[in-house]
């Protein structure tokens, strides 16, 4: 598409987005590059052009893209956060803590730059300002045990031991919903590999074992469900299938013969 339309910016865009993401880094920013010079009012395109230099660690080149990108739209708060990873990552903390207010400010609820500058006021010794951008943290976003642990190592520099308990408690917690997660999504794939292989009880047994790591996994219900009715078990493939829809109310068990 783009050979014959050189000038359609979405396909050349998509085509950039998709080499970036299967790592042909120097394909992905040569074509992102021509993009912005075809369409230099293209924010997104020097956005994403500014994502790739910064995987390739050219961050000078990746800054000013960004810095491009926050011109160009400035409701867009990818480029401003983008932006102030990258000076951070650089040793410019103190240029990235307005550049972070910036995406906070195009997005109130932008869970990821409030705990980014909370990580690089606490790096400053500023630990009341990085404390209240922590909480913001986990206000929006409760299930990050990382927001969760620098809370409890605030409150510990802080004096408040049992705030930093129970906070240190609820990362480990979250730490291991997790691994719970991860592990069941392992498990499911198993059981697939299992029913491939035609061997039922082994299947059942992965999806099983993925329900009991994470009950709130609506496939690990779903497929357990098509397991236990293909072996039969229709009474407790029934009740499978109902945990399975309230989870995920679009999985539907397909009409029996």
């Amino acid at each position: 598409v783009v050979k014959a339309s050189p000038d359609f910016a979405e396909a050349r865009l998509n085509l950039g987005i998709a080499l970036m993401q299967g790592g042909s880094l120097d394909e992905a920013i040569a074509e992102l590059r021509e993009l912005t010079r075809r369409d230099p009012t293209n924010a997104e395109a020097f956005y994403d052009l500014g994502l790739a230099l910064k995987q390739r660690d050219d961050f000078d080149a990746a800054a000013a893209a960004l810095t491009e990108a926050m011109r160009l739209d400035a409701a867009l708060p990818e480029a401003p956060f983008t932006l102030g990873v990258v000076l951070w990552q650089t040793g410019r903390a103190e240029e990235a803590v307005p550049i972070l207010k910036d995406a906070i400010a195009r997005r109130p609820d932008y869970a990821e730059a409030h705990y980014m500058l909370a990580t690089i006021l606490k790096q400053q010794g500023q630990p009341d300002a990085a404390l209240e951008e922590v909480r913001r943290t986990i206000a929006i976003d409760p299930k990050s045990a990382e927001a969760q642990t620098t809370l409890g190592q605030l409150l510990q520099a802080n004096h408040d031991a049992e705030g930093a308990r129970a906070a240190f408690a609820e990362a480990e917690r979250l730490h291991k919903v997790k691994a719970d997660a991860q592990a069941a999504a392992f498990a499911v794939n198993a059981g697939l590999q299992q029913l491939m292989r035609k061997d039922l009880a082994r299947a059942i047994a992965k999806f099983r074992e993925a329900v009991e790591l994470a009950p709130d996994n609506a496939q690990a219900h779903f497929q357990l469900a098509l397991a236990l009715r293909g072996s039969g078990q229709r009474d407790e493939a029934n009740r499978e299938f109902a945990a399975a829809r309230r989870l995920a109310p679009y999985l539907r068990p397909p009409a029996t013969p």
